[in-house]
């Protein structure tokens, strides 16, 4: 085998290996798609105000560890729409869910969704001003992230109700 077998090779192997080492199997990357859809048009759905949505998923080992973040498009950023529009959004993505989720997480973002949101951008508006409202969500990554676990979201909304649960 010449070098330049080797390199396609081995490009090609770490291509497949891939979602297996970021603990996403294809499979799980095709669900994430369809779910994250499902999810964006539930929440753009219940926040009528809401100039977009984006969702995705992280999981870690096995499909009951799944966390969701879901970031809203917004114009209005006045705290107390903020509060309306995450708290309708937990809900909204509890109720929604297809699987029973470990965390879902909110953020916020000024102005109208991208075409290709990225996963790895922040909301741009602070929530810090929403930590009353959600006493037992964890803020984090400067006051742009609202976490609610699991639990917090099944004492907060009853239990999870999604299709896994049927």
């Amino acid at each position: 085998m010449n070098d330049q077998t080797r390199r396609l090779a081995a490009a090609l192997l770490l291509g497949l290996a891939a979602p297996t080492l970021a603990g996403c199997s294809p499979e799980q990357s095709a669900m994430n798609e369809d779910d994250g859809r499902a999810i964006e048009a539930a929440v753009a759905g219940a926040v009528p105000d809401a100039a977009g949505a984006f969702a995705s998923f992280t999981w870690s080992g096995a499909p009951n560890t799944q966390s969701i973040l879901v970031r809203v498009y917004v114009d209005q950023t006045d705290p107390a729409f903020l509060a309306a529009t995450a708290e309708t959004t937990f809900e909204t993505v509890w109720r929604n869910a297809i699987r029973e989720p470990s965390s879902i997480s909110f953020q916020a973002a000024q102005g109208s969704r991208p075409s290709q949101p990225a996963s790895d951008t922040l909301g741009n508006l602070d929530l810090a001003p929403l930590a009353e409202q959600f006493p037992e969500a964890h803020l984090g990554i400067a006051g742009q992230i609202l976490k609610l676990s699991r639990e917090e979201l099944a004492d907060r909304y009853g239990p999870w109700s999604g299709k896994d649960a049927e």
